[in-house]
Parts: structure tokens; sequence; C-alpha cells
């Protein structure tokens, strides 16, 4: 009897033992384990990465390129023109000031199988319709048309093309801007950025090619700018010489709180157009100070976490972040906190966000 009791209390120690082990097999046709679908079985179907701003200091800009690259997909770089062709017809491109940058990012680059991004800037950030950094023997309002300077541009972007091998090429950086304040100018862009859109696909073909536009200028509530309707019609302006459309957004300047920016604020553009998205350069400030006209940490947080919910329903290509680190402007007091990682290096609260998305989610197959 003592011996039949033993096995009959081995036999139910094995029995629960089975079905702490295989809980779910009664449901299961395949007999494998279920799979945790709160991590590997979400999916995005867009790039993550960052823009890693230009800071003249090579040393500092490498330390933060590399940084950038460990929580990244994708990277983008913007590069203006260096107008060696102005300087002297007989320079080359390949001794310019940007080669030691460029030969940088492309090793790190394709070391790391990432996707890069070049974004060439023509005109002025504070002056949109005159052409960045001319020489000082070239008049200031020396326009695009002219033609050593049109020449001069277009080698230039068949260079990058040629030394850069940019997965995505943006000719035009916020160009709407230029628009409103030109349109005249805008048009010889126009002229400009159809030559340069045929060079780099003569190149390479599949390199994808786009201007960027300036989301809140684009829908006419920019601050500090007059007011005007959406002007959707500019993506026709580029006939189909654009692969992607592309656009940069900072809804905190509007208002220092998330729940302030419209619903539905990105979803509308599954309206607009039938081209991938991608967002070059969107960012939510995220401040330390507690002054109130100043968004903070949390505001950033909820605006970064209501974004990935959002784009859920987006065709979208890629999500470029306005900057990794928080960063002081050139010889300024100015300090940029668009960053997910203060300047004392901490982390806020939506760099968790961020890795969330980069992490818990594969990309799907482009």
């Amino acid at each position: 009897m003592k011996k039949i009791f033993i096995n009959l209390v081995i036999w139910i120690i094995l029995f629960f033992s089975i079905i702490q082990i295989y809980p779910d097999n009664q449901n299961n046709s395949n007999g494998n384990i279920a799979e945790n679908n709160n991590t590997s079985s979400e999916t995005r179907n867009y790039y993550m990465g960052f823009n890693v701003n230009w800071q003249n200091n090579m040393n500092l800009y490498k330390e933060q390129f590399k940084e950038a690259v460990k929580y990244s997909d994708i990277i983008m770089s913007v590069y203006n023109p260096s107008w060696e062709k102005l300087n002297n017809p007989n320079n080359s491109f390949y001794k310019s000031s940007n080669i030691e940058r460029i030969i940088f990012e492309q090793n790190l680059i394709k070391e790391n199988n990432k996707k890069s991004l070049l974004a060439f800037n023509i005109f002025d950030s504070k002056n949109r319709d005159k052409l960045i950094n001319l020489p000082s023997n070239y008049k200031q309002d020396a326009s695009i048309d002219t033609a050593q300077i049109f020449n001069s541009l277009i080698e230039e972007i068949i260079f990058f093309t040629q030394a850069y091998e940019p997965d995505y090429f943006a000719i035009g950086v916020e160009i709407n801007l230029t628009y409103e304040k030109n349109p005249s100018i805008f048009r010889s862009y126009l002229n400009f950025y159809s030559d340069a859109f045929k060079e780099i696909k003569k190149i390479d073909p599949n390199i994808k090619v786009f201007p960027i536009f300036q989301y809140e200028e684009l829908l006419g509530i920019m601050p500090n700018s007059a007011r005007h309707t959406p002007r959707w019609e500019m993506v026709n302006m580029f006939s189909k010489q654009i692969d992607l459309f592309a656009i940069s957004s900072i809804p905190s300047r509007l208002s220092v709180t998330k729940r302030d920016v419209p619903a539905n604020y990105y979803n509308q553009l599954t309206n607009i157009t039938t081209r991938p998205i991608i967002f070059t350069g969107i960012g939510f400030s995220g401040s330390t100070n507690k002054l109130e006209e100043t968004p903070t940490i949390s505001e950033q947080n909820r605006f970064i976490k209501t974004f990935f919910s959002d784009i859920k329903n987006l065709n979208c290509e890629a999500i470029i972040w306005l900057q990794l680190n928080d960063f002081n402007e050139q010889n300024s007091d100015i300090l940029h906190e668009y960053g997910l990682i203060d300047k004392n290096k901490k982390h806020k609260d939506a760099f968790k966000e961020w890795i969330k998305n980069l992490n818990n989610k594969k990309i799907t197959e482009k």
C-alpha cells in the first residue's frame, strides 16, 4: 500500500510539472511554446535615426556621430556648399575641407550597416533668399541662375553622390521658407533641383532624392510668419522628380504643451500624398528649466509617445529626430534642448521611449 501511495505522489508531481512547462499546449497545435507578443512580434516599417549637428569641432562631432550611430538605423548629415570651384576652377572637391568628415562618416556608417541621408543646404538659415557662404568676391545677392554658381553646385552634387554614396539625398532644406521669402529665387532653385535630380539618378538610380519642406510653414501656421492656407500644391511643382515627401517639424514652437498640438497633426498627410513620408528633423523641446514658456521634459516625452502611436497608419520611410544631444549654439549662450540627452549626459524620459521603439520592434524589409 505504501508503494502504491509513493507511486501516486510521483505521478501527481510529474503531472503538475508538465502543466507548468507547457501551460498553453492544449491551444497550440504545433506544440511550440507561445511567443511573447509584447516584443519580437511587433514590427515597424520605418527607419529611426538622428541628425548630427556640425559644430566646427571635428573631435566633438566625431564623438557625437559615433554616439548617434548606436541609437539609429539611419544617420542624417547636413552639408553646405564648399564653393571650391568658385574659389578656383582648378580645385578638386576631394581636397575640400569636407573630405575628412565625409570619409569618417561613410566608414562608420558602412561598418555599422546603417542607412545614410545626406542633406545639401543651399540657402542661409537667417536669409532664406540668399545663397549660403558665398565667397567674398561674389555679390551676396547673386542668383543661383548665374552660370558659374549653377555649374559649381551641380559639380558638387555629382561629387557628393560619388564620394558619399548616400541612400537618401535631400536637395534643399526647408525649401518652402525660400518660396515664402522670394518666389522668384525659388523658381531658380526648381531649375537647379531638376538638373541635380537627373545627375544623381544617372550615377545611381536607387538613391532616393527629394527636397525637405518645413511642415509648420507648409500648413501656414509658422510663428512670426504670415498666415496662409496650406500649400500642398508645392509638391506638384517638382513634377515626378520627387521620391519621398520629406518634412521637418518642431511643434513645440507652436505650444509648450503636447496637448495643444492638433489631433491628427501628421495623419492628415495620408490625404495629401501617396508618396512615402520621411521625417527629416522632427523635434519637441524638453527643458530642465522650470520657466513657464519653456516645454518640459515631461511634455517632450508625452509628444514622442503620441507621435509613435499616431504614425502607425502612415506610409513612413524614416524618422530622423532633430538631435540626440542638447548643445549650445556656437559662440552663444543659446541652448538647444531638442535632444534626448541633456547637457549633463543624462537621458531624458523621451530617450527611453525612443529606445523602446528602436529595440523592441524589428524593422520590416524595405
